[in-house]
């Protein structure tokens, strides 16, 4: 333990700064209790919406305006500008309180007769509130498409065009949707966790094992530390570590029992190596007779380094929203 006034001082204000990161994150959560409802589900076009475009096609009448994708009239269309045949675009829509999709029905391409003169959408995104991005694909065809939502509470969603039919052509196209419709839940649901598959698979139980070890002490923990952090953090677990021996609940700690399996986790982001997860529910502690429910719902970073997966940052998700 550090004895000269200088170590002190180093001492006292990194015990501070890793209580924060450390025993605050174990002990005290902010949990997210989302009201959960009548699951009927009724169609957005009861409500108020608002909706939102990158651009459309000029013409002297407004013939491809926005307003043509919420109109319930699917020979009307909204198309972009020829600008990358319309790849890169986006339309949104707002809703007048926060809800849960259950899915989006979306009538690609110019179903007024005039669909092989317009792109359609092949590949896009769902963009929720909270910066949930959901991929979707959809089919060459006329006629509605049904792209099944995750459940996310959000104010809005934004379609993010990130490929095109026909995929390769030599022409200027506009891109066209002609209707989109919206079913809801009956209020807001609590998000839902995904299959713990593929990447997501590897990311939860990174996050399982790193509850479980920074909570029992275990140096293990130390394994999820990215390079650029580990000796700052390495000497705050330590700090951590002493406090609990002084507090005399460090042995019960290290013999605690974690179980994870209430957690759930929503693959939010993944690009370049780098992932974002939510990850949501309790875990326990158990000790003996006793058995204290941590209440989790947090957001992580998490990148993949040569080593493995590193745990970059880790933010409440009221905050990361």
């Amino acid at each position: 333990m550090p004895t000269s006034p200088e170590s002190n001082t180093r001492y006292k204000k990194t015990q501070a700064k890793h209580r924060a990161f450390l025993y605050t994150r174990i002990m005290k959560r902010i949990f997210i209790a989302l009201l959960l409802v009548a699951l009927t589900a009724t169609t957005a076009h009861t409500m108020e919406l608002k909706v939102s475009v990158s651009h459309f096609r000029p013409t002297l009448t407004g013939k491809y305006m926005a307003g043509n994708l919420l109109d319930n009239d699917t020979k009307t269309v909204w198309a972009s500008s020829e600008l990358n045949n319309g790849v890169g675009s986006w339309f949104s829509i707002t809703f007048p309180k926060v809800v849960a999709l259950k899915n989006m029905t979306i009538y690609s391409g110019h179903q007024g007769g005039e669909f092989d003169d317009f792109a359609r959408i092949h590949t896009g995104r769902l963009v929720f509130t909270d910066g949930s991005e959901q991929h979707f694909e959809l089919e060459d065809i006329t006629g509605p498409q049904v792209v099944e939502c995750w459940t996310v509470p959000t104010r809005e969603v934004t379609v993010e065009v990130d490929s095109i039919y026909p995929e390769n052509t030599d022409r200027h196209l506009s891109l066209a949707v002609s209707e989109l419709k919206f079913r809801i839940l009956g209020g807001v649901d609590a998000p839902k966790g995904m299959p713990e598959k593929g990447v997501l698979g590897e990311l939860a139980q990174v996050i399982r094992n790193f509850y479980t070890y920074q909570t029992t002490m275990d140096d293990d923990f130390l394994q999820y530390i990215p390079k650029e952090k580990f000796e700052e953090e390495r000497f705050g677990f330590e700090v951590f570590k002493q406090m609990q021996k002084q507090q005399g609940t460090f042995d019960i700690m290290r013999r605690s029992v974690i179980d994870t399996d209430a957690l759930h986790f929503r693959l939010m982001r993944f690009k370049d190596n780098e992932a974002v997860v939510h990850s949501f529910g309790h875990y326990l502690v158990i000790w003996k007779e006793h058995i204290t429910p941590i209440p989790d719902d947090s957001v992580f970073t998490i990148r993949k380094e040569k080593d493995g997966w590193k745990v970059a940052e880790i933010r409440d998700y009221a905050k990361a929203k």
